[in-house]
């Protein structure tokens, strides 16, 4: 059996698959940044490091997971979207769009630092 592109069911399946595992580990990563430092402070005034440790992992998790499903559902949200208009590039096009957002945001971020604007 072939899909509209001509794939057959089990590649489709094994290419879904893999975007789902990709997206799941972009998720997973993205949970890991250290930009949410601040809000570990509360750790420094636990009063046990066993306490502060369990505060930590907590925040490690709930953050990892969170990413996780938030960037599931963007890329999920994307594929279904392109399903429906029939225009599987908008999921690239969307992709593209953002990272050239994102590089702008983090060039204006950087200038202003460097300039103490």
């Amino acid at each position: 059996k072939e899909d509209n592109a001509g794939n057959s069911t089990v590649t489709t399946q094994v290419k879904r698959k893999f975007q789902n595992g990709a997206i799941f580990v972009n998720g997973l990563l993205h949970g890991c940044s250290l930009d949410g430092l601040q809000t570990l402070a509360p750790a420094l005034a636990l009063s046990t490091w066993r306490s502060a440790a369990v505060f930590v992992l907590a925040h490690y998790l709930g953050t990892a997971l969170s990413m996780s499903v938030a960037t599931a559902a963007v890329g999920e949200g994307s594929l279904r979207v392109g399903k429906a208009l029939k225009k599987p590039q908008i999921v690239r096009t969307l992709s593209r769009g953002s990272s050239f957002v994102a590089i702008v945001v983090g060039a204006i971020f950087a200038i202003r630092a460097i300039f103490g604007l």
